[in-house]
Parts: structure tokens; sequence; C-alpha cells
């Protein structure tokens, strides 16, 4: 059993109660309608995304933060909601025999467990709006209404109006965490840390293929970490897309369309990034991936907002010249140009040459 103070209103047919809760009566009084396609094929709700409610944890622990806007509940039996309106008050005391369902601020409430179990107090109140009688269609509605209206902000614009707004002796490590900022990398530090991602995934064309500082130099490995992590780095440059990972820490982001990326130029020169023949070719050794990099940022935009590797596959085949036998050392169109700046260039410049002009086509 729940109980607390509650101001009744209506709007149109529907009854709402607003309210604060104890932290300790919600906890463990509510239960999320999520979507299971083994277990709860009717759930509306998203799964519980466990960073973003450690992250609310850690605002409420580690920036002193708050609850500073409702969350939206629901009883679905009317008969487990009593309310009793005060004399003389437009208040009035809410008593509720079942659990609630969340239709709104499963992540902060998810958060605030974590943090109660973690010694935040449990006496701490939770604005809350609570509707009842609404079955789980009526709560889908609703989710849906609140999510899909509610226009999110971009990333730039976020990371703009933090660093504008928000003076530096304020943000700490802390709340740089919880919003997603990086807190030590420089672009050169992310581009180290996206080499190690694609050199230990296994399920990757670079899986253990790149010299890293404690390894020996072997016949798969093909490149240093380095130069892999300096391509990667020129590559961010140029790409705001990129640059706003980097901004916000996402490392798993570009790792995943960096690797995905290998992965389809693999489609496309199987025989030069296989592991029996890639020796003999210079697409996994530093002109290749130098030049392939560097067109990273331009095939990124072209595959679209949230790119798979069929994506990438169809954007590298603009350029009629990616082929294995261009890659050949010694006798290849692109291998036989050297390796030195200006080759590097002149073999870059003739492949954007080629993605530009079918791209205008």
């Amino acid at each position: 059993m729940l109980k607390c103070d509650a101001f009744k209103y209506t709007f149109g047919k529907s009854a709402f109660y607003l309210c604060l809760i104890k932290a300790k009566g919600l906890l463990g009084n509510y239960i999320i309608d999520a979507y299971d396609a083994t277990d709860n094929r009717d759930g509306y709700q998203r799964k519980i995304q466990k960073s973003r409610a450690v992250k609310f944890a850690d605002y409420l622990m580690k920036c002193n933060g708050s609850f500073n806007g409702t969350v939206l509940l629901n009883v679905r039996n009317p008969k487990a909601l009593t309310y009793v309106k005060a004399r003389n008050s437009d208040f009035g005391k809410l008593t509720i025999n079942d659990k609630m369902c969340v239709v709104d601020g499963q992540h902060r409430i998810e958060g605030l467990s974590l943090a109660v179990k973690e010694g935040y107090s449990g006496n701490v109140s939770v604005p809350a709006i609570v509707t009842v009688g609404k079955d789980r269609n009526h709560e889908a509605l609703s989710f849906l209404i609140i999510n899909r209206t509610a226009k999110g902000i971009k990333t730039d614009l976020t990371d703009e109006l933090i660093y504008r707004t928000i003076p530096n002796h304020l943000l700490t490590d802390d709340l740089k965490k919880v919003l997603s900022l990086s807190v030590q990398q420089t672009i050169g530090e992310f581009a180290l840390s996206v080499t190690k991602i694609l050199n230990e995934s296994k399920d990757g064309v670079w899986f253990q293929r790149i010299t890293m500082p404690e390894d020996r130099t072997s016949g798969n490995r093909t490149i240093r970490q380095s130069s892999f992590a300096y391509s990667v780095r020129e590559a961010i440059k140029s790409c705001g897309k990129l640059r706003r990972a980097v901004n916000i820490g996402d490392i798993e982001s570009v790792g995943k369309w960096l690797k995905d990326y290998w992965k389809a130029i693999a489609e496309i020169c199987p025989i030069a990034t296989s592991l029996k023949d890639a020796e003999g070719y210079v697409l996994m050794k530093t002109v290749g991936v130098t030049v392939m990099n560097r067109l990273f940022s331009r095939i990124l935009d072209d595959a679209g907002e949230d790119p798979e590797i069929s994506n990438f596959v169809d954007s590298l085949k603009k350029m009629e010249y990616l082929e294995d036998a261009a890659w050949r050392s010694k006798k290849g169109t692109f291998a036989k140009q050297g390796t030195n700046k200006a080759a590097l260039d002149n073999i870059y410049n003739t492949l954007e040459l080629q993605f530009d002009t079918s791209t205008q086509q």
C-alpha cells in the first residue's frame, strides 16, 4: 500500500493526480511493461538501458541532482486507488493498493532505485502524475505521444549549449560523464581508442592485424597502431559527425562504423584484405589505410544516418577503380605510385573524383 498527498485535477473526461511520492514508497511498487520478443510481445516500453539509469544515479549521488520533472504512472485497476479530499483544502490523500505502471520516466526511476541501493536517501520525494483505469493500449498511446511529440536536441547544439552556459568550475568530471561528454580524450586519444577496438574485434577485418606497442611485428600485422590512429584522426578532423562523437566520447559508435566500413571494403576487395593474400597488396598497409580512412568521412556521410555494411558497400561501389588489382604490390595502379605524400594525395584524389562524379549523376 502506498499513501501520499495529492492534488486532483481533470482534463476533459480524465482525472489526474499530481503528487510527491517518497522514493521508498515508489520503489518496489511499480512495473515497466517492456516489449520482449520472447516473454512480452504486447509490451510497449523500451527495455531499460542500464547505462542511462546509471547516469541518472550518478547525477543524483555525485552531482547533487534532483528530479526536475514529473514521471507518469498509471494504476490500471480503478478499485486499487482511492482519493479523499481534505476539508478546506485543494489537496487530499491518495491511497494505492496495486503496483503502478511506469508510462514515462523509467530510466529516472531505475536510476533512483540504483542510487538508493548504493545508500542514497529513500526519503526524497519524486514528483509524479498518476492516472487511473487506463489499460495497456491507452498507456502505450500516452507513451507514444510523449516520445513522438517531444523534439530532441541535436548533439552538436547540446554540446554548444553546455560549453556556453555551464561555468568550468561546475562542469565536473562526474557531470561530464552524466552528460556523455568526453572527460579526457583529445582527438588523438580518441583515435587510439578506436584503433584498439578494431584490433580487438574478433568479427572485424582488422582483428589482431595492427601492430600495437606491446606486439611484435608479424606477417598478419600490416600496419602500426600510430599510423592507423593518425589516419583515423585525420578523418575525424574532416567530418562533423565524427567530431560530435568525440565531443560526447562515443567511441562505441565510431568503432562500429569504421569496423563495418572495412567489412564493406573487404566485400569489394576480398583478396587484398584476406589473411592469406594481403601481404602481396598495399590496401591493408600504410598506403591503403591512409587513403581509405581519409575517404571514410565522405563515405560515412553518403551512407546515411545509421549506416549498415550494405550502405557502405553501395557508397564504395561508386568508385570503379576500387578493386583488388589496383592495390597489388608493385604492379597495381595505386601501388606503383609510391608511398610519399604526393602519391597518397594522388590516389585519394582519383578515388574522390570518381565518387563525386558518380554521386552527381
